[in-house]
């Protein structure tokens, strides 16, 4: 009878698999691209797949030094370039994969440990949570989806190591080096958490220290093999920026208009992203350790006690050290919070387990929370749905003028000219979805220099129609907002 359970228990898991799927996946490539990070690595990538260079990220065809990340976020969007072609939904595909890995390694990790039907309702919980699905993650071209994934895969390998056998250690570390090769620095917190966590387990001590040597080893295997090509592209300049901007400016400073209250700014982002099971997990962080011991052993009291969950602290180290982190750092986004989403959600899941375990009666708030829990999880999914269907619905209207007339119409590499620099996400239509080659150029200068075919990027106004009609210019294509003007 056991085994008939376990394999119902784990045949449920698939709706909840396939829930995440289609919130990730369905009309993915739809929404428009959006400005900085996505669309800019969007461009990197299909500059390393034209250019051959697998080493330096480019934009617009110079070496970048304002987005300072490493190389396997460009390496994972350039693959899936090769096979799909070049496409937001390409772009965002590796994104979307990896948070569904994600969302099996953190159903599995809650299986080990609390049980089958703890991992389920984690699972669901993060299937219906917008801000680990859609805000700079899943459906995103941006690198924090890929930086969850391995990170939880460190973690996952980690907690093997300690579980079962102390062999998994360089594969936890391995997959920390690829973490550190998707957003570098930003991984320092969880390698912080994941010590901490380890250093208060009591099944440490069947790790031996070979283990630990071999665990730094593979982590910087990936990252030194990278580094070493790095320098011998274009020496310490990469490096240089990194650890001035990416590290020490952003660490002490609020940079690009990024500043926050300490520990406030945080919070309202967990309450926001993850609503309504944010507002769950805050009830059973005040309340829970008291229900969850009078559940456990009957007695009754208000005496603080840990309760199981906290018993676990490669868990519960994995959210406080990071947090603690974000909120000392001068620049503070939502998107940190991102590998973070996991834990909330198993932490979550365990509370509801607990309130539904057999034999607990609950009373007074925690039976209003129980009788709350199948209303919060239909919130959950129309809050979630809703938010990803405002995304499918969103224009952009340079978007939309620019991959509606492709350069293959016109011969290959046909420069398209802005007056001034373009946002990235125009940038990555008319170069990615187009095919043009974005060039910055005053109107004054197109008019001497463009050859047939250049296309010149305008505002839609009257006095830019009238110079397009006095220069003998061609109107290609227009909108309510722009013009398209061919030599």
């Amino acid at each position: 009878m056991a085994s008939v359970k376990n394999k119902t228990e784990a045949l449920l898991a698939i709706p909840v698999l396939l829930l995440a799927a289609f919130s990730l996946f369905f009309m993915l490539g739809r929404p428009p691209a959006a400005d900085w990070d996505e669309s800019r690595h969007g461009v990197s990538a299909y500059e390393m797949v034209r250019s051959g260079d697998w080493i330096r990220n480019t934009y617009l065809g110079e070496t970048e030094y304002w987005n300072l990340k490493p190389a396997l976020g460009f390496w994972l969007e350039a693959a899936s370039y090769k096979v799909f072609g070049f496409s937001t939904f390409a772009m965002r595909f590796p994104s979307a994969l990896c948070a569904l890995f994600t969302v099996a390694l953190w159903m599995l990790l809650a299986r080990r440990h609390f049980g089958p039907r703890t991992a389920l309702v984690a699972g669901f919980i993060l299937a219906t949570s917008f801000g680990f699905l859609a805000y700079h993650t899943g459906r995103s071209g941006d690198f924090d989806s890929p930086f969850c994934f391995f990170l939880s895969l460190s973690l996952y390998f980690l907690d093997s190591a300690l579980q079962k056998n102390r062999f998994f250690m360089p594969a936890a570390g391995f997959a920390f080096g690829l973490a550190l090769l998707v957003k570098s620095f930003a991984a320092a917190p969880f390698f912080l958490a994941m010590t901490f966590g380890l250093l208060l387990s009591e099944e440490r001590k069947r790790l031996k220290p070979p283990d630990y040597l071999l665990y730094a080893l593979a982590g910087a295997l990936p990252v030194l093999a990278w580094a070493y090509a790095r320098f011998h592209a274009d020496g310490f300049a990469f490096f240089q920026r990194m650890v001035s901007y990416d590290l020490l400016a952003r660490g002490g400073n609020a940079l690009e208009g990024h500043p926050g209250v300490f520990l406030l700014h945080y919070l309202g982002g967990i309450i926001a992203y993850l609503f309504p099971w944010s507002l769950a997990a805050i009830a059973f962080l005040f309340y829970g350790n008291r229900m969850v011991r009078k559940s456990s052993n009957g007695k009754s009291g208000f005496s603080f006690e840990w309760n199981a969950f906290f018993r676990k602290p490669l868990f519960w180290t994995w959210f406080i050290v990071p947090f603690v982190f974000f909120n000392l750092s001068g620049t503070k986004l939502y998107w940190y919070l991102n590998p973070l989403y996991p834990f909330i959600a198993l932490f979550t899941a365990w509370h509801f387990h607990e309130l539904f375990r057999e034999g607990n009666t609950p009373k007074g708030f925690w039976l209003f929370l129980r009788r709350a829990a199948l209303p919060l999880g239909m919130i959950a999914l129309a809050a979630c749905w809703t938010a990803i269907g405002l995304q499918i619905a969103g224009h952009d209207a340079a978007q939309d003028l620019t991959a509606k007339n492709p350069s293959r119409d016109r011969g290959a590499n046909v420069p398209f000219c802005f007056e001034n620099t373009p946002p990235q996400s125009t940038a990555f239509s008319a170069e990615v979805i187009a095919g043009y080659q974005p060039v910055v150029l005053k109107r004054e200068e197109f008019l001497k220099r463009a050859s047939r075919g250049w296309i010149l990027f305008l505002t839609n106004t009257d006095e830019n129609a009238r110079f397009i009609a006095s220069n003998g210019l061609v109107p290609a294509d227009s909108n309510p907002a722009y013009l398209l003007a061919e030599k």
